[in-house]
């Protein structure tokens, strides 16, 4: 027991959290686990309480709300003299709803059209399903990109060396020798716009960015979002059809047939309210948003290019019957400290743009969203600041908190409210929820209190809790999950990746029915494709790791794996625990080394508590294969973006841009000319990297292409920098494949290369 019990010292209780009847007794650990549990769920329940979800009818009731609450503001938070901190921290400020003036409406619209004639590729033999498109997380449900293509014409944002801004509209090649391809258009971006996204639906392009306002308040931030429409049926003759400016930041989009959803957030400075301003009616402060409709029977005229276009302006205001708010009871704003901002969800058609915006406005700042066919889920964390603990601190003492508050819109009836949940946690990404064929919301989060954990929670149409699985493997950190038909794929990780499948098909009762432990971990979870036959196939694209000085461990290198999630079997030593065999250990002789005296290394024990922990009542999960891309540093785009991921779901193959470097010792000259050395990563492969994917020949690589220019582009500073191959997109129009970054475009196939542009 000596050598458990200096291991437990060490932090590996991971490692033993598996059920060892002869060893271990866990009736201490598991009762107070679920006391803790039961106090994660009780705080959530008392939240609930203390916060009051209402939608008011008309302005006036608003008005009514809007000034009870800033009575209440004043109780709890009295004017305070500035001192040292106010002028550390200043105040928040910003633009909420302001007119756009001649002025801006002119710099806002101004995105111009140069034709412009430059050798670049086209569609050779491809049919409609024959070329790559955004990776979606729900069929029909469309998400923005810097990158859309349409088949025939790439549409890829770019913002050059010297910060000019465009969209290049490339023309795909169509001759087998590539030479037809040319990039056409170039849609000029003010530089004052920011996080430019795209769509492309059928014949309208459409471009949201982001603008800071010239108009300043002092009681909301002065970020706006905008939504520019584009007829792109004739490339000779682009006709920017609508321009919509929304309040506050963007946070989000998606596209549901010929409707956009637009998400932004809208910060107030509460305290400006209460004390620095005159006294404010809610109405003033009310969303505006302004429209403009290019319309020959405009009475308004914007220069655009060489053309002087009229247009109608409209301004909207958000009715307030269409405010669905969530205040906190006095209570609670006395123990929270909660002050609401709002989200912003826009609803803008794209076929009849002079149809009128359709808004709702509810509480929360909202850091992702889900969307199915039929419901937007707009998840906000809930932060709350906590008293002062001590006398004189420089700093205030700010809680995190661990609950998400999720509203609920129903897309069927014009983004009608349903409610609101706060739910324990903080969701990871999109793809931490899901709303299944029923109507069932199912919703995956990370907690760190009592432990770091993962917990799951199902709610049925009626957006009522269902079912729930608490504390998933406490100690380790929530990396990916995947829900496909009735069933969750879920990785944790700590030191090993445990990959776990949960039955869902029961909403009551979700199971965990399977699990899988493997070095690394996987940031993304893909099907190969559908369940076939009792099987199931996935492809996780991670990190392996490797350990540091430190007993723990870091990420090394991009990473694939395969693995087969079998209904039909049980789980056994085989399928669980062949991945984690290593030359440092004995599979044909179990010692036993956690209870007995014999050394034995990390990956033994490992190993060891893996067979131990085996369960027949489990399926079978198991790790075909890995790869794993070379050098001693790599890096692909699509590990932080999912939009990314290339899947060819007909051939099997899978595209990924990729940069690979390796160590090198470099002189160079300090600053009293003493020659020294310092650790570069030096790029040695920049470009795309194909694999084919099977079941039975797992991974093959059937393309590599490098681009020497981009590399010796990326090492002109002599540094190496992952953050300047982040917008590099690939993906593949019939046999023809593509890589861009920035001004830099290529086609190639296994016979010919054109490369268009200047890197």
């Amino acid at each position: 027991m000596k050598k458990f019990w200096f291991f437990l010292s060490l932090g590996l209780v991971f490692l033993f959290s598996f059920s060892f009847a002869a060893i271990e007794d866990t009736q201490i650990v598991d009762e107070l686990n679920k006391k803790q549990q039961e106090e994660m769920l009780q705080q959530s329940q008392d939240l609930t309480e203390n916060f009051t979800f209402n939608q008011v009818n008309s302005c006036d009731a608003m008005e009514t709300v809007f000034s009870d609450f800033l009575e209440l503001y004043k109780k709890y938070y009295p004017k305070r003299d500035y001192s040292l901190w106010d002028m550390i921290a200043g105040g928040f400020g910003g633009d909420f709803g302001v007119v756009m003036t001649d002025t801006m409406e002119t710099e806002s619209v101004s995105a111009t059209v140069e034709n412009q004639k430059i050798l670049v590729p086209q569609v050779w033999g491809a049919t409609d399903d024959s070329f790559s498109t955004t990776n979606l997380q729900k069929v029909g449900v469309d998400e923005p990109e810097i990158f859309k293509s349409n088949g025939k014409y790439l549409f890829y944002y770019v913002q050059d060396s010297t910060n000019q801004k465009y969209v290049s509209v490339i023309k795909a090649p169509t001759t087998s020798d590539l030479q037809d391809a040319e990039i056409v258009k170039k849609i000029l971006i003010p530089t004052s716009l920011s996080n430019v996204q795209l769509f492309l639906q059928g014949d309208i392009l459409v471009i949201l960015a982001s603008r800071y306002s010239n108009i300043q308040s002092d009681v909301l931030w002065s970020q706006h979002t905008v939504a520019i429409i584009y007829d792109i049926s004739d490339l000779n003759d682009l006709k920017l059809q609508k321009m919509v400016d929304v309040v506050g930041s963007f946070s989000d989009a998606r596209v549901i047939g010929d409707d956009l959803y637009l998400i932004s957030q809208i910060n107030l400075n509460w305290y400006s309210f209460a004390y620095d301003l005159p006294v404010i009616r809610f109405s003033d402060v009310i969303p505006q948003t302004t429209q403009l409709i290019l319309d020959e029977q405009g009475d308004k005229e914007v220069q655009l290019g060489s053309k002087a276009l009229s247009y109608q302006k409209q301004t909207l205001k958000a009715p307030c019957k269409d405010i669905f708010y969530l205040l906190p009871t006095e209570e609670a704003l006395k123990e929270y400290g909660a002050l609401p901002n709002f989200t912003l969800v826009s609803k803008i058609s794209l076929s009849n743009t002079s149809q009128s915006v359709t808004q709702k406005v509810v509480f929360g700042n909202t850091d992702t969203v889900h969307m199915s066919q039929n419901s937007l889920y707009l998840p906000s964390p809930l932060y709350f600041s906590s008293p002062m603990r001590c006398l004189g601190c420089w700093w205030p003492n700010y809680g995190a908190g661990q609950n998400t508050l999720v509203h609920k819109m129903n897309l069927t009836t014009n983004l009608n409210y349903e409610g609101s949940k706060i739910i324990p946690g903080i969701p990871l990404s999109q793809y931490s929820m899901d709303e299944d064929a029923a109507g069932n919301f199912r919703i995956l989060t990370k907690t760190w209190s009592p432990s770091l954990a993962t917990q799951f929670f199902v709610f049925d149409k009626n957006f009522s809790l269902a079912g729930q699985l608490l504390n998933i493997e406490p100690g380790e950190e929530f990396k990916s999950s995947r829900y496909i038909g009735d069933k969750l794929y879920l990785v944790t990780f700590q030191q090993i990746d445990p990959l776990f499948v949960v039955d869902i098909a029961n909403i009551k009762k979700p199971t965990i029915v399977g699990e899988l432990k493997i070095p690394g971990y996987s940031t993304y979870l893909h099907p190969y494709e559908g369940l076939q036959g009792g099987i199931q196939y996935l492809i996780g694209l991670g990190y392996s790791t490797q350990e540091n000085q430190r007993g723990g461990v870091t990420n090394d290198r991009v990473k694939l794996d395969l693995y087969k999630i079998d209904f039909n079997s049980s789980e056994t030593a085989q399928t669980k625990c062949s991945s984690l065999l290593t030359s440092d250990v004995d599979a044909t002789q179990i010692s036993l080394c956690l209870s007995s005296s014999q050394p034995c290394s990390n990956d033994q024990m490992v190993y060891e508590a893996c067979v131990h922990s085996v369960d027949s009542s489990n399926i079978a999960v198991s790790l075909l294969a890995s790869h794993e891309f070379g050098g001693d540093q790599n890096y692909s785009p699509s590990l932080d973006n999912p939009r990314m991921f290339v899947w060819n779901s007909v051939k099997k193959q899978l595209q990924l841009p990729l940069i690979a470097s390796e160590k090198q010792e470099v002189p160079y000259t300090g600053y009293n000319g003493v020659v020294m050395v310092e650790t570069r990563y030096v790029p040695f492969f920049a470009g795309v990297k194909g694999l084919s994917v099977s079941p039975t020949q797992w991974f093959s690589q059937y393309l590599t292409q490098d681009f020497p220019a981009i590399r010796e582009g990326m090492n002109r500073n002599g540094y190496y920098s992952t953050y300047a191959f982040n917008t590099a997109r690939v993906g593949y129009i019939g046999e023809v494949n593509y890589f861009l970054l920035n001004g830099f475009v290529s086609f190639f196939d296994t016979r010919n290369i054109v490369k268009l542009g200047v890197y």
